[in-house]
């Protein structure tokens, strides 16, 4: 998902990539660190998302996330079509 020429999710003919700073209530954001897994969410309120952790789940704040994790090295926002 963090990959935004991904043919996987592009094949599916339901999904296009959009600009971090058009993301909607809905959309799929995907962050890509520099080394290991990465993390993904749907896109929330008021700039939030909602994402799994190991032990909940919990709605954060996009910006705040990106200030507070280095290792991520791009974002990617899907968004549903179909």
């Amino acid at each position: 998902w963090a990959n935004p020429n991904s043919e996987y999710v592009k094949d599916t003919n339901c999904y296009e990539t959009v600009s971090y700073s058009s993301r909607q209530k809905g959309d799929v954001i995907a962050f890509k660190r520099n080394e290991g897994s990465g993390h993904m969410g749907i896109v929330s309120t008021n700039g939030d998302y909602i994402s799994a952790l190991r032990v909940r789940v919990q709605e954060d704040n996009v910006d705040s996330f990106l200030r507070s994790d280095p290792s991520i090295a791009s974002k990617t926002v899907w968004r549903y079509t179909c």
